[in-house]
């Protein structure tokens, strides 16, 4: 049986050089002003720009070293979005974040364009 691989860089038909599928990893550390907050907006922007803003996000959150449990973090909306990229706001369980920061988030991010 042959492979099928996604095309991830040709902007055919859409002329716009991005494919129709992007994948971007973003790295964020929970600040003390995050905590107090009760959340924190994370800027994502990918390597290539769709050609507008009509596209799908899937996020999945890591958290490699903390001692916070991943569900003490829980992605709430998304805002800002251009054909670059978006602002991803995480809400924080306060009563699961005991450190008041310092935990580094890796969001795992796959966009769909429609």
């Amino acid at each position: 049986m042959s492979q099928f691989f996604v095309n991830f860089v040709d902007g055919a038909p859409y002329q716009h050089g991005a494919g129709h599928f992007q994948t971007k990893r973003v790295s964020y550390v929970i600040t003390s002003n995050d905590y107090t907050n009760g959340g924190a907006q994370v800027p994502v922007v990918f390597d290539k720009a769709f050609g507008d803003a009509n596209y799908t996000v899937q996020v999945t959150l890591e958290l490699p070293t903390a001692n916070d449990l991943v569900t003490s973090y829980n992605p709430t909306f998304i805002n800002q979005k251009t054909a670059s990229g978006f602002t991803l706001g995480l809400a924080l369980n306060k009563s699961d974040v005991g450190s008041g920061g310092g935990d580094t988030l890796i969001l795992h991010i796959v966009a769909f364009h429609d």
